[in-house]
């Protein structure tokens, strides 16, 4: 709160904050018209908190993996890749990655987690090694998003490997 600063003006309360500096020259960002000192706190409080974390909508200690792959494939795929690239990508997701691990928090997950989840999908269901390769890279792709992106702090994707195939 030592940040915003609540005045009184006229019948009507402001808060005002510093905002970063444009041309060496201090900025502020203001609001008025609230009727009472503790409805300026508040939202004082809340659009400082805001300005602080812009684009930070998500904390990643509470979000589930399967809960970052939809915001990926929103945010990332749908602009960046082309259509049956996205089919897929939503398929993998849905049909495999979703099920084994989507319930683990992004933050849970390491480099093991993945490994395993690649070696039991490897085991149990036979598939051909260009379609572990495809799980892995959508694997890899939403991983280095997340950690680019700072909804993680460490890419736990990097290093992990398909098994070896002896058939």
């Amino acid at each position: 709160m030592s940040n915003v600063t609540i005045q009184k003006r006229g019948n009507f309360y402001q808060y005002k904050f510093e905002i970063a500096k444009v041309d060496g020259k201090r900025k502020f960002l203001s609001k008025s018209g609230f009727k009472t000192k503790s409805e300026v706190e508040k939202e004082g409080v809340i659009t400082y908190n805001d300005y602080l974390n812009i684009g930070n909508s998500f904390s990643a200690s509470d979000m589930t993996y399967s809960d970052f792959l939809d915001y990926w494939l929103e945010k990332y795929c749908y602009i960046n890749l082309k259509y049956h690239t996205i089919e897929g990508y939503s398929n993998i997701i849905k049909n495999h990655i979703k099920p084994n691990i989507g319930y683990f928090r992004l933050s849970q997950i390491t480099r093991s987690t993945l490994q395993e989840f690649i070696n039991k999908i490897y085991v149990n269901k036979s598939f051909s090694k260009n379609f572990l390769n495809n799980i892995k890279k959508v694997i890899k792709g939403s991983f280095t998003y997340a950690y680019e992106t700072d909804f993680i702090k460490v890419n736990p994707a990097i290093g992990f490997k398909n098994t070896k195939n002896r058939r």
